[in-house]
């Protein structure tokens, strides 16, 4: 008599699945997963994200830099304002663009190599262009034109680099975004180095200016081909490797615990409908209706069973 049983208070409790053993688990899998982080060796992967920050702002650094260039051969437009609207204009409406209808659908890794071969392709028109067509002549406004839809096109493909790139660095430690942070600072710091080297070293006559420009842009392009190789080249490191693992493993967890709440919650509502639904009974099929679906179909004329 002095004996007490405990039992469920309803019958929902039978049905809920128990998550200690879930939580106990995933904590287990985090100490252990902390336990097993490699070791950036050499600071490889800072390197790699610190190139990739000075990189993709690189063309507009070199763009805006040789603004004495094109201000003398395009003497009656605005240059350096028109280069801004251009680039940052474009820049923006890919980037929103991007964010708001591919970031899910597409893949970073495809959207930051498309990126950098635009780049790729901006700092070649200008050179190549000069030694073609322009020649240090005065007053071409075709050029000038190229020029600025070369602009538009480092915009898109600032917005393809910057955007896939922030979000890559941003699933890693925040060592890595600082690299990326910092990489972007190097590149005007870069850039000042050359116009003060181009300065001192080349005349500030047209033939000067085109050197001085064609430098700007070479070593752009040098950059460039680099981001190219270290980024295709970053998955293979082994630290790269695990967060991604982590990243994919948090993806999993996630779904499963997804996956519980819904039957969880669809077991509530199941159990619910049991307890408040009146009984019914089906004259057409002989039976008694204890859902509210069986009532549904009673009512409709149909049969539950």
């Amino acid at each position: 008599m002095g004996l007490t049983t405990t039992e469920p208070d309803t019958e929902s409790s039978l049905l809920l699945p128990t998550t200690t053993t879930t939580t106990t688990t995933t904590t287990t899998n985090s100490a252990i997963s902390q336990q097993k982080i490699p070791k950036d060796t050499f600071h490889l992967a800072y390197i790699i994200y610190f190139t990739l920050g000075l990189g993709f702002l690189l063309p507009w650094n070199a763009f805006i830099t040789a603004v004495d260039y094109f201000s003398y051969i395009y003497p009656d437009v605005s240059v350096d304002r028109i280069f801004s609207v251009a680039y940052m204009l474009v820049g923006l409406t890919c980037l929103v663009v991007i964010i708001l209808f591919f970031a899910h659908k597409s893949d970073a890794y495809l959207r930051i190599n498309l990126g950098l071969g635009l780049f790729i392709v901006a700092l070649l028109v200008v050179p190549v262009m000069d030694a073609v067509y322009i020649k240090g002549r005065v007053g071409l406004y075709d050029g000038f034109y190229v020029t600025v839809g070369t602009l538009a096109l480092s915009g898109m493909a600032d917005a393809l680099v910057q955007g896939g790139l922030i979000g890559a660095a941003g699933e890693l430690p925040e060592r890595y975004m600082q690299a990326v942070i910092a990489g972007t600072a190097a590149s005007g710091v870069l850039v000042s180095l050359l116009r003060i080297i181009t300065k001192a070293v080349y005349p500030q006559d047209s033939h000067g200016l085109r050197k001085s420009a064609n430098l700007y842009f070479a070593v752009g392009i040098v950059v460039m081909a680099i981001c190219i190789v270290f980024y295709n080249m970053a998955h293979r490191l082994p630290i790269m490797k695990y967060y991604t693992d982590l990243k994919i493993q948090a993806v999993n967890e996630e779904e499963v615990e997804k996956g519980s709440f819904v039957r969880s919650s669809l077991a509530v509502n199941l159990v619910g409908d049991y307890l408040q639904c009146p009984m019914v009974w089906d004259w057409n099929c002989h039976h008694l209706c204890c859902n509210f679906i069986d009532i549904s179909r009673i009512y409709n004329g149909g049969c539950a069973l």
